[in-house]
């Protein structure tokens, strides 16, 4: 067999193990096999110190109490030994008394002593993650959300509100429309959709382009393309003098460029806004033109905009690796931005593999602002692996440490039930777009977002 025959075979293969464990799980339903119940916990997040925890015993582990064994433990990198545990049984409940002395996932582990392995030891047959905190991260609420997306009003291929809708379809908590030289998109999805309860936040937004360097107006109180056009005589005056003050040494044009793009930050924090640098390192879809040269390197090195746009997943080309190693180069000088993630889709099918999780008192644009600004962000895009399970995805995460941990649990222990919550509340508002309003449709509404906004609280000890 030649190679290409071997991987045509190959992916024929994946495609039919993908095509198999479907119909395994179809023919359970059918027949009424209910899937196996979790051993887990209601409550996932703690503050530090000690805790009891309840869990439901399921019905595969009463019949074998006798055989069982308990341990956990916080890091195995941290070469901590595995400490054992002996719960109480308190009727259909295991109840452990487990002390959570350092922040990060403790893991408990129960083994089946009835069936040993060749070194005398417990099988493993489940595990129980949860979280301790201290208490500043416990006081703050973890969400994701997209700032960088484009539609019709721009050079994006869907109408505004389908891009808007297609954020609760990717379990968002708040959203962010930035079309090229239009802030007013923003603005019309936040009169639109945001009127309606439901947990999603939306903010103003718009990429400029005064500069070479694409500039992004994130949360402004107003458009600066529109403001600047309006006023052209007042740029073009603040571009020639902050021109002025910068190094002789410098060429005349790259003066002018580094200028045109801080006098635009500027005036994005004078409407309230966060000044973002946008894909540092883009390659256009030509591959002619790649954003490599000084100009990047000065304007990262001046430290005049607020936030570093990190994953971009329009660019994930050698501009993410670029911008990763420009990232690493300024951490190293001492010079620490904040980062985003996000999409930069023209297309509703890209919107979701990027995105932003930050950590704040909640998706209120000035809890957000300040979430951004204290570097309680992270820059997060989805890879897929197998295509036949598309369900399995790993996320490269990308921001600090202390958060980026944090988040990898999230990522498996909350933020699945509480896309589904969202997905439901945008399937709502969708019918109500459809249809029309109606008392019963927002009361729906209503009664789904107090759900997900719930949702939070319930797991939190």
């Amino acid at each position: 067999m030649n190679r290409k025959s071997f991987f045509k075979h190959l992916s024929l293969l994946g495609a039919s193990f993908g095509i198999f464990a479907r119909a395994a799980e179809a023919a359970k339903a059918k027949i009424g096999i209910a899937p196996q119940e979790k051993f887990e916990s209601e409550k996932k997040i703690f503050k530090l110190g000690k805790h009891r925890i309840k869990v439901k015993i399921p019905e595969y582990l009463k019949a074998k109490l006798n055989d069982l064994a308990f341990n956990i433990f916080r890091d195995h990198m941290d070469l901590e030994r595995h400490k054992g545990l002996t719960p109480k049984i308190d009727g259909d409940f295991f109840v452990f008394n487990v002390d959570l002395s350092k922040e990060g996932m403790y893991q408990i582990n129960v083994f089946d002593y009835s069936q040993k392995n060749k070194k005398k030891k417990g099988r493993p047959i489940a595990k129980l993650n949860i979280y301790a905190l201290e208490d500043d991260l416990y006081a703050l609420r973890p969400m994701k959300g997209d700032t960088h997306i484009h539609s019709t009003n721009s050079d994006g291929r869907n109408p505004p509100i389908e891009v808007a809708m297609r954020c609760y379809e990717v379990g968002l908590d708040f959203q962010a429309i930035s079309d090229h030289r239009c802030w007013k998109t923003s603005d019309d999805m936040m009169k639109q959709l945001g009127k309606y309860d439901t947990s999603m936040s939306f903010y103003h937004a718009e990429e400029c382009h005064f500069a070479i360097t694409h500039v992004h107006n994130l949360g402004g109180s107003q458009g600066i393309t529109q403001y600047i056009n309006a006023n052209k005589a007042m740029f073009d005056k603040r571009v020639a003098e902050l021109a002025k003050t910068l190094p002789k040494d410098m060429s005349t044009n790259l003066k002018v460029e580094i200028a045109k793009t801080e006098v635009q930050f500027q005036i994005i924090r004078e409407f309230g806004g966060l000044a973002v640098l946008n894909h540092p390192y883009w390659l256009t879809g030509r591959g002619n033109f790649n954003m490599t040269g000084s100009s990047i390197d000065a304007i990262c090195a001046r430290k005049n905009f607020d936030a570093y746009e990190f994953v971009n997943y329009g660019c994930r080309d050698i501009s993410t690796s670029l911008s990763n190693a420009k990232y690493t180069e300024l951490r190293e000088q001492g010079i620490k931005y904040p980062v985003l993630g996000t999409t930069d889709a023209h297309n509703v099918k890209n919107q979701g593999m990027a995105y932003t999780i930050l950590f704040a008192k909640s998706n209120k644009w000035a809890d957000v602002k300040e979430a951004i600004l204290d570097r309680r962000s992270l820059a997060v895009c989805d890879t897929l692996y197998v295509e036949s399970r598309p369900k399995d995805r790993e996320r490269m995460i990308y921001g600090e440490r202390r958060y980026i941990n944090y988040a990898h649990f999230l990522v498996k222990e909350y933020f699945p039930a509480h896309d589904e919550l969202i997905i439901e509340e945008g399937k709502i508002l969708q019918e109500i777009l459809d249809k029309g309003e109606s008392d019963e449709r927002l009361a729906k509404l209503k009664s789904a977002s107090a759900k997900t906004k719930a949702h939070w609280d319930s797991i939190k000890a």
